[in-house]
């Protein structure tokens, strides 16, 4: 009887334990999904093509941005038809276009104006 003052207490406790485990069972069963297993593997493909990138002492963004670029195309098909798969390209693309924007911009070539141009004498306007 001293006991029975925590039985409401309990009951909570049991149902609150059966929720949880319904949802650990939702996220394991997700977790095997083939858009789980798909977007582990190129989380993973993309991890190792930037260590070895690290590795062989590149610091280029651009060559960094356009090799994990290209892992993305293996994960596309998914996106349409999953709403995680599309979330994480979404943010690789965040990722890859502030990484690319870090790169120093292209030089751009000189173009001299005609006004500026030097003189040319005769003889090296007949060799122009």
């Amino acid at each position: 009887m001293a006991l029975s003052r925590f039985d409401n207490d309990m009951e909570a406790l049991e149902q609150n334990l059966a929720e949880q485990r319904k949802v650990m069972m939702r996220m394991l069963e997700s977790m095997r999904s083939d858009a789980f297993t798909a977007v582990k593997d190129f989380l993973l493909s993309r991890q190792e093509a930037l260590s070895a990138l690290a590795g062989s002492g590149s610091t280029d963004p651009t060559e960094i941005g356009r090799s994990v670029q290209q892992l993305r195309r293996s994960l596309e098909p998914l996106a349409s038809d999953s709403p995680q798969v599309k979330a994480v390209l979404e943010r690789v693309d965040q990722a890859d276009k502030h990484l690319l924007s870090a790169a120093p911009p292209a030089p751009r070539p000189r173009v001299v104006a005609s006004s500026d141009a030097p003189e040319l004498g005769d003889d090296e306007e007949a060799m122009a």
